[in-house]
């Protein structure tokens, strides 16, 4: 992977990620939004049950890639690609 300076600092280009949709996924147009609560997880599939990949603080961009169900959204934020509950997402 090529490496930029920045600020005399050597940094990894960030991967793009790629969005894949099943047959049950309810693929939407890329929508803003934000973050509606104070600490949002991030998980690796749309269940409580899925790994948190990382927390996203309140009115943190979001984009809105699809969704899988009626209580979850498939995300790209700038910390990466995953999936948290519709309640705490604000579309703008």
């Amino acid at each position: 992977m090529p490496l930029e300076a920045l600020g005399g600092i050597m940094a990894r280009k960030a991967k793009t990620p790629e969005v894949t949709a099943d047959e049950s996924t309810t693929v939407v147009a890329s929508q803003g939004a934000v973050v509606d609560t104070d600490l949002l997880n991030v998980r690796k599939g749309p269940a409580l049950s899925e790994k948190v990949l990382y927390v996203l603080m309140r009115d943190t961009a979001v984009e809105i890639v699809s969704e899988p169900n009626s209580e979850w959204y498939e995300i790209v934020t700038p910390s990466g690609h995953g999936y948290c509950m519709q309640k705490f997402i604000k579309r703008m």
